[in-house]
């Protein structure tokens, strides 16, 4: 074979393999997002949560500051934007699956990227707030901007 094939074939491969972990990273945040989305629309839905009260019920005859007070009132039901929130967190968490999977294959350069951004917004990838969204979106970030990934791409 060629020389200029093997160099070229050996550089894809080192790129494939500096991807790998990242992208699996992110294919791990999306499953965990597109989750914790099914979980919350299944919470709105199955809570029954106009009959429920606050979780600390006190005796009526129980002094309780005013500052606690709200915790008292019923839970109101859920609204149209409570399921549209649970609706974006699953599709989020589908796309930077997508993303992921994309920078594993080493296709979409602009699509791996932009899951990874994703994965990094707190509101909208519920995984972020604990810091595993933001460590591998920055950690996915930093491995696409390597040119020799970054060349890989197809």
């Amino acid at each position: 074979m060629d020389e200029r094939i093997l160099k070229a074939v050996e550089r894809k491969s080192r790129a494939r393999t500096k991807a790998a972990g990242p992208a699996i990273g992110l294919i791990i945040v999306g499953i965990l997002n597109a989750l914790i989305g099914l979980a919350y629309a299944a919470d709105l839905a199955f809570s029954g949560r106009d009959d429920e009260v606050g979780p600390f019920d006190a005796p009526a005859d129980a002094e309780l500051p005013e500052l606690l007070d709200f915790l008292n009132e019923p839970i109101p039901p859920p609204t149209p934007s409570d399921y549209l929130m649970a609706a974006a967190m699953f599709a989020v968490g589908a796309f930077i699956v997508y993303g992921g999977l994309c920078m594993k294959g080493l296709q979409s350069h602009g699509l791996a990227i932009a899951s990874s951004i994703l994965a990094m917004i707190p509101v909208l990838s519920p995984t972020s707030c604990c810091l595993a969204g933001i460590g591998v979106g920055i950690w996915s970030l930093v491995i696409l901007s390597n040119q020799e990934v970054r060349d890989a791409f197809e």
